[in-house]
């Protein structure tokens, strides 16, 4: 349904905030709007909105593009304008923790076009925000979210939100580094190859604290808490070493683009896999056991 011409007229309130998408496949196997994490909604995408901001240049200042005739996602996320923000949060933060949310769940083609609030009639597009980014690993194939899938990324996103948000008293700091490190990477905020690579590493220390011989030992605790084969262990060796290259300088930095070789690209998709699977399992142990991990000497 992608790109029809098709969709639902909202019930929207002064305030609503909204999220745009440039890509996102959803089957519409249910009906809208979908919890998908703290107070924030799949919803339809506001085009009775779009069509009548005045001037029409402001929808694409959020939509680059809306008023030329390419396809426009036919959903969005949505904060209703009547939810209560804990203490320090805005509502970039929750809408980029229900993207990290459905991102955990599964490598799936995201990409963000902007941000805006529902104004008075006179003035429909307040606080514009253009953000023009796309998810760096996804899957091949057309390969779609369906109602399920936002069920399940709602439960994500509220156990994201409650372990970085709501029990601050409890030490979950690692598990929120590398969270917030992968979040970062693979929504596209990170732009160039070698600091993905920095960056996923960054995140899989933060849970698995090595010491010592770093590259062995971190690929031994990753392989036991997924339980991959040896060929994989020494493959994080591998990279591991390769990353600590990086670190200390070696002439191979790259931004991020096309022409990316295969070799450095399927790389980078193992590695986005393995960490994503890594903040997945920490984050569906119980709290005691992650509490013991938070806080457990690296050795």
């Amino acid at each position: 349904m992608e790109g029809s011409s098709s969709y639902r007229e909202g019930k929207y309130r002064q305030g609503d905030t909204f999220l745009l998408f440039n890509n996102f496949s959803y089957e519409f196997d249910q009906k809208m709007p979908l919890p998908v994490g703290q107070r924030v909604f799949l919803d339809w995408t506001p085009k009775n909105i779009l069509d009548r901001a005045d001037p029409q240049a402001l929808a694409d200042c959020i939509f680059p593009g809306y008023n030329l005739p390419i396809s426009t996602p036919n959903c969005c996320l949505r904060i209703p304008v009547n939810v209560d923000l804990p203490l320090g949060l805005i509502v970039n933060n929750l809408f980029f923790l229900s993207i990290s949310a459905l991102r955990l769940l599964a490598p799936i083609e995201i990409g963000i076009a902007g941000q805006f609030v529902l104004g008075p009639e006179d003035d429909l597009i307040e606080n514009p925000i253009l953000y023009q980014i796309k998810s760096t690993w996804n899957s091949k194939g057309d390969i779609r979210f369906n109602g399920k899938d936002i069920a399940n990324a709602n439960m994500i996103g509220n156990r994201l939100y409650e372990l970085c948000y709501e029990r601050l008293d409890q030490n979950f700091k690692r598990l929120v580094s590398a969270y917030i490190l992968f979040s970062q990477i693979t929504s596209g905020f990170v732009l160039s190859y070698q600091m993905c690579i920095i960056g996923l590493f960054a995140a899989l220390e933060s849970l698995f604290v090595p010491r010592k011989n770093k590259a062995k030992n971190i690929a031994f605790r990753i392989s036991n808490f997924l339980e991959l084969s040896d060929s994989n262990e020494g493959w994080l060796i591998e990279k591991y070493n390769h990353r600590s290259d990086i670190v200390h300088g070696i002439q191979d930095v790259k931004p991020w683009s096309n022409e990316l070789n295969d070799k450095k690209s399927r790389a980078f998709g193992k590695l986005h896999e393995i960490t994503r699977l890594c903040i997945l399992g920490f984050l569906s142990l119980e709290d005691k056991k992650l509490n013991i991990l938070s806080t457990a000497k690296g050795t």
